[in-house]
């Protein structure tokens, strides 16, 4: 027995532990001669046993934080959906349409790329009215494509309207008179003249009934003069009307 204790006492030293000396047992009374053993448990030294103690607890705190942490989540993503009433549709996956491309067997392929920058055109021209007025209307604006004599602007041509009928009636005023003036002279310029000719005529033979030599000649030379005067004016109212017609006179000069 002594020699098992030394044993047990070396080997406990050899592995760093503390001996825990043993005690023998009396022998039975019995009479068979067995003997009963009895295992010594080796019980770590003091250090050693504080430290394993603090592990454990680490590893009990590091469960319980872990468990504590899958609670938590696990209740947020059971209650936040509630919370949002969710839809048949809202569980259902997302379908997205794809288009399919058939692989074929290519010799070449180009390549596209965009830059940034300002499209200016290659000619320009700067557009306004024949006149100026007040602008009612603009169709186009800046950028847009217009198409040849397409209207892009209106003015106010009342004014314009009226300048145009006053000028009509000038040229209607003015055909009057050229038709006037083609036909020829009036007929109660062409009867007064007439009349006053006869009437010079019928003087005429009257003195030439009477006595007087003198009285005859001063007749015969106011009928050349009416005569003449006759003449005159047909004369000067044909080149009047030949410089109208040439435009060299105005209508109030004719």
């Amino acid at each position: 027995m002594s020699k098992d204790k030394l044993q047990d006492s070396q080997s406990a030293q050899q592995n760093g532990k503390r001996p825990i000396p043993l005690e023998t047992l009396p022998e039975p009374s019995t009479d068979h001669d067995d003997l009963i053993a009895v295992e010594a448990e080796v019980v770590p030294s003091g250090p050693k046993r504080s430290s394993n103690r603090w592990l454990r607890v680490g590893a009990v705190g590091i469960l319980l934080a872990v468990g504590l942490g899958g609670i938590t989540f696990f209740r947020r993503q059971t209650v936040v959906p509630q919370s949002k009433s969710p839809t048949v549709e809202q569980n259902l996956p997302t379908i997205l349409p794809v288009e399919t491309v058939t692989v074929e067997r290519v010799s070449s392929y180009s390549i596209s790329q965009s830059y940034t920058g300002i499209v200016e055109a290659q000619r320009t021209s700067e557009l306004s009215f024949e006149q100026s007025g007040l602008l009612l209307s603009l169709a186009a604006k800046e950028g847009d494509q217009v198409a040849q004599n397409a209207v892009i602007g209106r003015l106010d041509t009342r004014q314009l309207q009226a300048q145009r009928q006053g000028l009509i009636a000038q040229k209607q005023q003015a055909q009057a008179t050229l038709t006037e003036l083609q036909n020829g002279p009036r007929q109660e310029t062409i009867a007064a003249t007439r009349a006053l000719l006869t009437q010079e005529q019928a003087r005429l033979r009257e003195l030439q009934a009477g006595p007087r030599v003198e009285n005859i000649d001063a007749a015969r030379s106011r009928v050349r003069d009416l005569e003449e005067q006759l003449e005159l004016a047909r004369l000067q109212t044909q080149r009047r009307r030949d410089l109208y017609a040439e435009g060299a006179i105005s209508r109030e000069q004719f």
